[in-house]
């Protein structure tokens, strides 16, 4: 549906218009260009969902504050990031929250692949456009669109669930120090922090 977006909007103009004839934009012509790359590749075809055959469910937690940065745990590796001062001023928080799930469908993708990942998020919005793969905010559907291209290339899919802020309690910790030293005394032993350079 991400790749649907853009194109929607075109026929949406025409039609409120009552124009029989939609001209598809630029953007609307990225959507384009999509479904024919897609549709050209040998494999094809829905995902079928075996009730015999269940998938593997990797379920992880994520979580971001809108002045301070994100973080989420898979694997027991807990990535963290801060925002960049811009960011902080020009992003809304739910574009926010959704940059932990993108971060993780493209860094751990490989590991991913034939997997149901389930994000719990404390973020109902979130929830929902993630699962809907759609959105009113351009800026969100940015991330939205490499969110769907990350499940295709990988043959994976993510739901995101809500979870209450008491039930997120070490992702929600990234989101509350300025640097790694201040809070890993809170982390569990299982859990390891990358450093960079190393």
């Amino acid at each position: 549906k991400a790749f649907l977006h853009r194109l929607r909007s075109c026929w949406s103009r025409a039609d409120s218009s009552s124009s029989s004839v939609a001209h598809i934009d630029s953007d609307g012509l990225l959507d384009v260009e999509w479904w024919i790359d897609k549709l050209s590749s040998p494999v094809q075809g829905s995902r079928i969902f075996m009730t015999d055959s269940p998938l593997p469910v990797v379920t992880l937690k994520s979580d971001a504050a809108g002045e301070i940065g994100w973080g989420y745990v898979v694997d027991g590796v807990l990535h963290w990031s801060r925002w960049l001062p811009e960011t902080v001023t020009k992003h809304h928080i739910q574009y926010k929250e959704l940059v932990a799930l993108v971060h993780c469908m493209q860094e751990y993708g490989e590991l991913l692949v034939n997997r149901i990942v389930r994000f719990g998020v404390d973020n109902s919005g979130v929830c929902y456009a993630a699962n809907k793969l759609s959105s009113r905010c351009p800026t969100l559907m940015t991330l939205l669109r490499q969110l769907a291209n990350a499940q295709c290339d990988h043959n994976a899919d993510a739901i995101a669930v809500h979870v209450s802020r008491r039930f997120n309690e070490l992702a929600d910790l990234a989101t509350r120090f300025q640097v790694l030293e201040e809070f890993a005394q809170y982390l569990p032993n299982d859990i390891a922090c990358p450093v960079a350079g190393q």
